[in-house]
């Protein structure tokens, strides 16, 4: 009803975005539970290397996840030389703790990651090691979507759009995560 006074197809348009965002975004329990499943991985970190901390990166970390969406996280000051080893002992620590099933070490890759999901939650995780970009490309698109407010209901109804035709995995010539950004932060500038 409330849209049928709106004579501005554009403007119908954006109120009908702004309304799927708003019921399509995790609710607090769906946020509590990924905030669990990262804590969990956080105290088997420290568990193996009391000194490091695990910073989340990435869609959890900006806000601009999917239901579906994993978390990025990565293991920071583990002061660990050898990143392979320090990938299997963080995958005997969970085989160990029972907190993740599919666990695959990828040691050969660009970056180096560890990829598996939580037991008690189901949620996705790819965890690197001493790799600080994640983390700082997370504190720019934050700030970037405070200078652009339409940035977050783009990015999420776009990357749902092309979640859905299966056409957000890189690795399958998709579109990921933050070139998407980057297209639509170009058409918002």
């Amino acid at each position: 009803a409330e849209l049928a006074r709106i004579k501005s197809a554009s403007l119908q348009l954006h109120h009908e975005v702004c309304r799927f965002v708003a019921y399509a975004a995790p609710s607090k329990a769906e946020v509590a539970l990924r905030q669990a499943a990262v804590e969990r991985i956080r105290d088997a970190v420290t568990a193996i290397w009391p000194h490091a901390t695990l910073e989340v990166f990435g869609s959890f970390a900006t806000g601009l996840y999917l239901p579906t969406s994993d978390v990025d996280a990565v293991v920071m000051g583990s002061k660990v030389h050898d990143i392979p080893s320090g990938l299997k002992a963080l995958a005997a620590m969970l085989m160990r703790r029972q907190m993740a099933t599919n666990i695959q070490v990828i040691a050969k890759a660009r970056v180096p990651i560890i990829k598996y999901v939580d037991s008690t939650s189901q949620i996705p995780f790819d965890v690197s090691f001493d790799v600080a970009n994640g983390p700082e490309a997370a504190v720019y698109v934050r700030e970037q979507m405070a200078t652009y407010p339409p940035l977050k209901p783009l990015i999420y109804v776009l990357k749902l759009f092309l979640q859905q035709r299966e056409l957000n995995e890189v690795y399958n010539g998709g579109v990921g995560s933050y070139a998407l950004l980057s297209m639509v932060l170009g058409f918002l500038k």
